[in-house]
Formats: structure tokens, C-alpha cells, sequence
């Protein structure tokens, strides 16, 4: 009697462990495909990724150049940046002036400047030094490159 009974036992746990594998294995491979799906999708988003940006253009080896063409180089640099400054002052002017006249500092017409700052005496510029009174960039530059202009 003992015998079918262990034996009824261990039938049964191998019928188990077959059907627990099977589940297993079935987990499994349903996982490697939905991670090669998702390897692929970022294969093809990284490729399209990499094609959207061009690299940036290599500059020229300046060791050799004339200085005339440095100093365009840099009034070149300089432009864009003085062309960015504006472009960011003028940001900044706007969301000053919107939270002026917000805060009651000014009027919100037109030319109304608002009771403290013209008490203050900062009509236009609340107090911020202006950047674009600088010595001229050109003037620098051409003493730096050793009076080359």
C-alpha cells in the first residue's frame, strides 16, 4: 500500500514541476521577446536620433592663419554674442516690465512710468547697468593680436 501511495506522490510532483517549467519557460522567452522589441525600437530611435543632429563643423587649425582672418573669427564670435545678449536682454526687459507693473512699480500704459520708479529715478532700466557700454570689442582685439586690424 505504501508503495502506490509514493508512488502516486512522486507522479504527482513530476506532473507539477513539468507544468511549473513549461510556465517558467513560457515567462521567459515572452520576455526575451518584448526585450528585443524594445532593444530594436531603441536601435532604430537612437539611429534616427543620431541622424537628426549633424556634428558641429571642425574649426580650421589657426596656427597659420593671418591675423585678419583671426580678428574676423572673433568679431564674428563676438557679433553672435552680442546678438544673443540683446536677444536675452530683451527676454528679461519683458518679464521685468510685466512684474513692474504686477508689483504697481509702473503704469501698465505705455510710456506710464509707475510712482516709485520714477521717484527712484529708474525710469527704463529698474536699477540693471547696461551691458553694451563696453569698449568696443574691435579695439581689444587688435591690441591683443598685436595691433593687427
Amino acid at each position: 500500500m505504501w508503495f502506490w501511495l509514493w508512488t502516486g506522490l512522486i507522479a504527482a510532483w513530476l506532473v507539477g514541476v513539468f507544468f511549473g517549467l513549461r510556465w517558467l519557460w513560457r515567462q521567459v522567452k515572452a520576455l526575451m521577446e518584448a526585450a528585443s522589441a524594445a532593444a530594436d525600437k531603441a536601435g532604430t530611435a537612437a539611429d534616427s536620433a543620431n541622424s537628426a543632429f549633424e556634428p558641429a563643423p571642425v574649426p580650421e587649425v589657426a596656427v597659420f592663419a593671418k591675423p585678419e582672418d583671426l580678428m574676423e573669427r572673433v568679431q564674428a564670435r563676438w557679433d553672435r554674442k552680442a546678438a544673443r545678449r540683446r536677444r536675452r536682454q530683451e527676454r528679461h526687459q519683458a518679464a521685468y516690465d510685466a512684474w513692474a507693473v504686477l508689483a504697481g512699480y509702473r503704469d501698465a500704459g505705455p510710456d506710464g512710468i509707475g510712482r516709485l520708479a520714477g521717484e527712484l529715478g529708474l525710469a527704463g532700466s529698474l536699477g540693471r547697468p547696461n551691458r553694451q557700454d563696453r569698449p568696443a570689442g574691435k579695439a581689444c582685439a587688435s591690441a591683443y593680436l598685436g595691433g593687427a586690424n
